[in-house]
């Protein structure tokens, strides 16, 4: 069976950019959402929904980035992109 972390990462992230994403902000720690929206080629609604798919999945959480909303991986996506790595 596969373990629940990487189970987790191959359900909800459903392209190699936010695959990339996830593992910029696993590697770099938060993010501000100006900055993610910076490293990528969606547009802000596309970014937020994507973003928001993460969070209901549990692989990303708000976090405050010099008092910028922001976004942080989670425990259980830094477990399974270390298993993947």
């Amino acid at each position: 069976t596969v373990a629940e972390p990487q189970r987790r990462l191959l359900t909800a992230v459903h392209s190699e950019e936010l695959l990339g994403l996830l593992v910029e902000l696993d590697d770099r720690g938060p993010r501000s959402a100006r900055e993610i929206l910076g490293l990528c080629d969606l547009c802000e609604s596309d970014l937020h929904g994507q973003l928001m798919e993460l969070r209901a999945a549990g692989l990303v959480r708000e976090a405050n980035v010099s008092g910028e909303r922001g976004y942080a991986t989670t425990e259980l996506a830094s477990d399974g992109l270390s298993a993947l790595r």
